[in-house]
């Protein structure tokens, strides 16, 4: 599968599967229980440049959820296959692009955000400078324990 099924099979498993929501959830180090879907977008969301953003960007899959006190925090999820790099100023632009939509209704009315870089473990040893502009990864091969159209 390419990457953008498996951004599809990632979505699926968010908007349908609370187990794998909450266990997305405990890997990015946030309260696994307690939280209702408010977005799930699986087809590449993507705006114009806001703030600092560079260019014209897309998110893998975003996630918005709602804790019981009405608190909103999104997960901006890239899903980088092993064999591609990132583009030009694409990873640094993750965490822009989550900033500038904050407090946006068409994405969810988040207050609160993290970047989830899902991609094949030794990934983050061949494109350390990237991947550091995420808060949270989480490899390939733990996602396939849980959604073994992941394995690679």
């Amino acid at each position: 599968m390419d990457e953008k099924e498996l951004d599809r099979v990632l979505g699926a498993a968010l908007r349908t599967d609370d187990q794998f929501l909450s266990w997305m959830f405990a890997k990015s180090n946030l309260p696994e229980q307690g939280w209702r879907r408010v977005l799930i977008r699986d087809d590449w969301p993507w705006g114009a440049p806001k703030g600092d953003q560079k260019k014209f960007r897309e998110t893998d899959v975003l996630v918005v959820c709602e804790d019981i006190h009405g608190n909103r925090l999104a997960l901006h999820i890239e899903n980088k296959g092993i064999q591609r790099p990132f583009d030009p100023d694409q990873a640094s632009d993750y965490p822009r692009r989550a900033r500038a939509w904050v407090g946006v209704e068409k994405w969810g009315n988040y207050s609160q955000w993290k970047c989830v870089l899902i991609a094949p473990r030794d990934y983050t040893k061949r494109y350390p400078v990237d991947c550091s502009h995420f808060d949270v990864h989480v490899s390939y091969e733990e996602v396939a324990e849980q959604l073994p159209l992941f394995k690679v």
